[in-house]
């Protein structure tokens, strides 16, 4: 197949989107695919290193996205470079990771060339635009779901990245009538975790961080934002250091939340027992996983996290604030805890500092589910999707549970 990938995130901006779009590039192309993109251009590309400008990505005309992200940017795509692009490299099938005007381009080229465009779903926008839309507040959330669902009911086909995107997308106010699969994010160990870090390295990294050998260290990675609801995870952990010494955490990440969040460990007392790293190079993230003994999240507007993933490639244990979003990865009395409030994961991390053994058959049972989520296995997924929409799209008998049962025959690798 020759497959157009169409998006406002690629490489070298760095978000969970890129990586999901990279693994799924090197995949597809691994079974022997060709993939293309048509991307914004990276504003400042001179100064960044990783810039690709190979003849198989078209990079459109862009300006700065805004919402507090630097390297991101979007696209204004001109029909006609496009459709050139698009017809030179004899394109099969569009796939869209955008909803934007990036996005827009993909469902129209594809009408005008007679091929079929899917989507995956990477973001919970009615979670989401509240924080980045000018006036978001005000904005009544009927309105956001109506823009998407006008979105998306152009396809051809969606992949939802999980449980709660396959249901949320699915509801009568959505765009049902889509067909559509579940098919979750993966994670690449080998590219996650270059290098194991030694016992003396995770001691120096643990003392820099103020972090004794009797500390147990919590660990939180990701944006610093509202939205992943980091100032009540906070308020969380205040229950926590007060019920149990020699525990510390750690925040991993920047955002325009993190000096509320500062803030909100000042008032809570516990700015002695918390600590902020601001931005760490993602090379190095696996570091301070290996040096956790607990991974937490209190976010309930993932679509499927990546941090999470990690967490389990790691051999942590991990709670999280209740949420579909969770479902396929978090299994309780297995890996971790789905805390039903706040109040609760203050309860259920406390739980698991206080017994080291369930620390370590958690971890040990979390990196098992681990390999349900490696990059050749989440390639094949794509490619029997991929593969079912190409095969039954102008047919007219193509349908979820078809997708759901091309997806479903690939079987987990290791």
């Amino acid at each position: 197949m020759n497959i157009a990938f169409f998006t406002d995130c690629y490489l070298p901006s760095k978000n969970g989107v890129v990586t999901v779009i990279d693994q799924l590039d090197q995949s597809l192309t691994k079974l022997g695919h060709k993939v293309f993109i048509v991307t914004p251009e990276y504003i400042g590309r001179d100064k960044i290193e990783g810039y690709d400008d190979s003849p198989r990505i078209l990079r459109v005309p862009s300006f700065r996205a805004g919402m507090g992200m630097k390297d991101q940017f979007a696209g204004m795509p001109a029909f006609a470079p496009v459709s050139k692009f698009l017809k030179d490299n004899k394109i099969d099938i569009i796939h869209a990771h955008t909803e934007f005007a990036v996005g827009k381009a993909a469902y129209k080229q594809a009408k005008k060339l007679g091929i079929p465009v899917v989507g995956t779903t990477h973001t919970m926008w009615e979670d989401y635009y509240q924080f980045y839309l000018p006036a978001g507040k005000f904005i009544p959330v009927g309105i956001i779901r109506s823009v998407i669902r006008n979105f998306y009911k152009h396809f051809t086909a969606i992949v939802n990245v999980s449980a709660k995107a396959h249901e949320y997308y699915n509801k009568e106010f959505m765009v049902p009538q889509i067909p559509s699969a579940v098919i979750p994010n993966a994670i690449n160990p080998e590219k996650y975790c270059t290098t194991v870090s030694t016992p003396e390295e995770i001691k120096e990294l643990r003392t820099k961080l103020g972090i004794s050998d009797e500390d147990q260290m919590l660990l939180f990675v990701g944006r610093v934002v509202e939205e992943k609801r980091v100032l009540e995870l906070i308020q969380s952990l205040k229950t926590v250091f007060e019920a149990r010494k020699n525990v510390k955490a750690v925040f991993v990440g920047d955002g325009p939340a993190l000096k509320e969040s500062k803030a909100m460990a000042e008032k809570c007392g516990i700015q002695d027992k918390v600590v902020f790293t601001g931005f760490i190079d993602w090379h190095e993230v696996h570091r301070y996983y290996e040096a956790a003994q607990i991974f937490m999240t209190a976010s309930l507007s993932e679509m499927h996290s990546m941090t999470v993933l990690e967490a389990l490639t790691s051999s942590l244990p991990i709670v999280v604030r209740k949420d579909s979003s969770y479902y396929d990865t978090i299994i309780p009395d297995y890996n971790g805890f789905l805390s039903e409030t706040d109040e609760q994961m203050a309860q259920d991390l406390i739980t698991l500092i206080d017994n080291k053994d369930m620390q370590k058959t958690y971890g040990k049972n979390g990196k098992k589910q681990s390999l349900y989520y490696l990059p050749d296995t989440f390639g094949k997924r794509y490619e029997a999707f991929l593969k079912t929409v190409l095969e039954h799209w102008k047919t007219k008998d193509l349908s979820t549970q078809l997708l759901k049962s091309a997806v479903d025959s690939i079987e987990v690798d290791g």
